[in-house]
């Protein structure tokens, strides 16, 4: 089981671009037929340098994958 200690020390590591796929993958698994750019724009909604908003999503991804199903 991942900690959450672990998921801050990761994303505190992440580069820019790191950030921004961790945020895309999540929207393209929530939402399979959108394209890369509605999940581009969404990331930078999302903004992508708070720390808390990629925690959120990695976490998602880790530990609860997509609602979508």
């Amino acid at each position: 089981m991942v900690k959450d200690s672990d998921i801050k020390n990761f994303v505190s590591k992440m580069t820019y671009w790191e950030r921004v796929n961790v945020c895309m993958s999540d929207y393209l698994l929530e939402f399979p037929s959108a394209s890369r750019e509605e999940a581009y724009k969404d990331s930078m909604v999302n903004e992508v340098k708070d720390d808390a908003s990629v925690e959120y999503h990695l976490e998602k991804l880790i530990r609860f994958g997509s609602s979508y199903r």
